[in-house]
């Protein structure tokens, strides 16, 4: 036994060793129990203010920094204004900048338009019309959306009379024609491919229906044109025919599209032109427009 009394000998003075070592390590520590209670009070008091104000610790701190700031502003609060009216005052000349940028843009936008439609009018046997965009200054600037302009369409349409405003001296087939132009104007302005024109040739007839046709007919050659009419004349030029018809079906209406061919344009236009009973002259006619012998 004599390997076992040597090894428990070797091993007794390894742990008495360990044994010294470890206690002379734990009497170096710097144990501060004031320090303890010190944080154990700290925490107590937060777990108190969580359940007081109903919140956590990181929403606290949140709080604490919000009240923080309005103390601030409490204690400061002169320099605080004069810091907002310099912003207020900074904003308001920018805005102001920007607005008689586009003021002035749209002045010279309005002239080029109002030539547009001039031109376009004529064609349309608005020979003697003149047109002016208005411009209205207000003494205080009033800021909107789509800038700072209060601007009025100015019309007249007798050589010799004032310009007044469009919407109160237009009859409704005047107004049907600005509208038409106004539209070709926009949609080419905005590269757009198509656009739809419901019952535009409202309150026109005779030569006049001729024109809006034809101006309908040359603007198709680059923009797909859909066009919801009653005139025979502006139909007739169409290239294509659909007929809408609503059908009721019991408490609904059923509304249906269909493409006509070329005799169902025929007796279509012939009811427009006579929607009382198809007579033989409405057939006439009806080829005659379409250009059918």
């Amino acid at each position: 036994y004599k390997n076992l009394e040597d090894k428990f000998s070797t091993s007794y003075y390894e742990l008495s060793d360990c044994f010294t070592n470890l206690k002379k390590e734990i009497d170096e520590l710097d144990f501060d129990s004031s320090y303890l209670d010190k944080l154990n009070n700290r925490l107590s008091d937060l777990q108190k203010l969580e359940k007081k104000y109903g919140m956590s610790n990181n929403e606290l701190v949140a709080y604490k920094e919000k009240i923080k700031e309005e103390l601030g502003l409490a204690i400061n609060y002169d320099n605080y204004i004069k810091e907002a009216y310099a912003l207020v005052d900074a904003k308001y000349n920018k805005l102001l900048r920007i607005g008689n940028t586009l003021t002035k843009n749209r002045k010279l936008l309005a002239d080029k338009l109002c030539k547009m439609i001039i031109n376009d009018a004529n064609f349309l046997n608005l020979e003697n019309i003149s047109i002016k965009m208005d411009f209205l200054t207000n003494q205080k600037v009033e800021f909107k959306d789509n800038g700072i302009d209060n601007v009025s369409f100015l019309v007249s349409f007798n050589e010799g009379e004032p310009l007044k405003p469009f919407v109160k001296v237009s009859s409704g087939g005047e107004k049907s024609r600005i509208f038409m132009i106004l539209q070709f104007i926009i949609t080419k302005l905005n590269n757009q491919s198509t656009l739809v024109l419901d019952e535009i040739d409202t309150g026109v007839s005779g030569r006049t229906s001729g024109l809006i046709a034809k101006m309908m007919q040359q603007n198709s050659a680059s923009i797909q044109l859909i066009v919801i009419t009653h005139s025979v004349i502006v139909a007739g030029v169409a290239s294509n025919h659909y007929k809408i018809s609503k059908i009721k079906n019991g408490s609904h209406i059923t509304t249906t599209i269909k493409l006509l061919d070329i005799s169902q344009r025929i007796i279509e236009l012939a009811y427009m032109l006579s929607p009382e009973e198809i007579t033989d002259s409405a057939i006439s006619q009806a080829k005659t427009i379409l250009g059918i012998s």
